[in-house]
C-alpha cells in the first residue's frame, strides 16, 4: 500500500492529510470480489498501458472499479 510514502510525502510538505485510503477490496463486495481478476484482465486488454507506472496502473484500477459497478 502507499500509505508510507504517501504521510511522508505530505508530512515533508508539511500538509495535513485530511483522507484516508484504504484497499480497493473494502469498497467491493463478494461478486465484484470475485470478478474483480477477470475485468480487471479484460480492462488492461482494452487499454494496452504500459504496466507498472503509477498513472496507468491507476487508470487501470479505476476503470476496472467503474465497470465492476456499471454492471450492479
Amino acid at each position: 500500500m502507499d500509505y508510507p510514502w504517501l504521510r511522508e510525502l505530505f508530512g515533508h510538505a508539511q500538509v495535513k492529510m485530511e483522507f484516508r485510503i484504504s484497499a480497493i477490496e473494502m469498497l467491493l463486495n463478494e461478486a465484484q470480489l470475485s470478478r474483480w481478476d477477470a475485468t480487471k484482465a479484460q480492462v488492461t486488454h482494452t487499454l494496452k498501458l504500459p504496466r507498472h507506472r503509477a498513472s496507468n496502473d491507476a487508470e487501470i484500477i479505476q476503470r476496472t472499479y467503474m465497470a465492476l459497478v456499471a454492471n450492479e
